[in-house]
């Protein structure tokens, strides 16, 4: 004779269904991206095996043409927090493309952000007159360039320029005008895109106290965090 199931059996087998689905669900979920990053690992791989004929003839060009850690002091906190790759990373990873389009035939034009005037730029593909008025405002705000990346910094700026196949962006880090810590002027410190009013007003306070500044003192230097120092840092002189 037939026995109906209790209304217990049939919730538990109502919640046993459920998180098999649930189980099963996050299973593919894991699949599909167990799959998706061995494929992007398989083409990061194929990328590398492909381009190391132009690493080894371009490695030590690249090497001086990116800046220096030692001189160049910049980390993820300071100038790269919301990016996947360090400065260096993406650097390297331009000018290796740029190589690459050298190889397949493409006209590339070699442009120094520290040296280049607003009718070279405007030459360029993707820039205008308005882009390149604001890239030498930037400039000359900075005091120069460091990086092509700090491109990205400026308002309402395409970046789609810094992937464009037929530039190849430079950055000649002799031309950089610093900041002498010796004869402050706070007018051109304020002015400076990285410091602004009340930080300016620190850093008089404190090199007044520490005077005469150097390298070390403005290492050991409490009132900026770590950060706001390590990207002023390559702007200033020590007297």
């Amino acid at each position: 004779m037939f026995k109906p199931k209790s209304l217990t059996q049939l919730i538990r087998k109502q919640h046993f269904q459920g998180l098999a689905w649930v189980f099963f669900i996050a299973l593919f979920i894991f699949e599909l991206r167990y799959q998706q990053e061995k494929y992007t690992h398989r083409v990061f791989i194929k990328l590398i095996d492909s381009s190391k004929s132009v690493i080894a003839r371009n490695g030590q060009r690249w090497k001086n043409d990116i800046p220096r850690k030692e001189n160049n002091p910049f980390n993820r906190s300071a100038f790269a927090v919301e990016h996947e790759h360090t400065v260096y990373d993406k650097l390297f990873i331009i000018q290796s493309n740029q190589s690459q389009n050298i190889e397949r035939g493409i006209d590339v034009v070699a442009v120094d952000l520290n040296e280049c005037d607003s009718a070279q730029l405007e030459k360029l593909p993707r820039i205008g007159p308005f882009t390149a008025r604001k890239i030498i405002q930037y400039r000359s705000r900075l005091g120069g360039y460091l990086s092509v990346l700090q491109l990205k910094e400026i308002k309402g700026l395409d970046t789609a320029i810094l992937d464009e196949p037929q530039i190849h962006w430079k950055v000649n880090l002799s031309k950089i005008n610093k900041l002498s810590c010796g004869r402050f002027d706070i007018t051109k410190w304020y002015k400076h895109p990285y410091i602004g009013k009340e930080k300016a007003k620190i850093i008089q306070n404190y090199i007044k106290m520490h005077s005469p500044m150097t390298e070390s003192k403005w290492l050991k230097m409490k009132a900026l965090s770590e950060s706001e120092k390590t990207i002023i840092h390559p702007y200033l002189h020590f007297d």
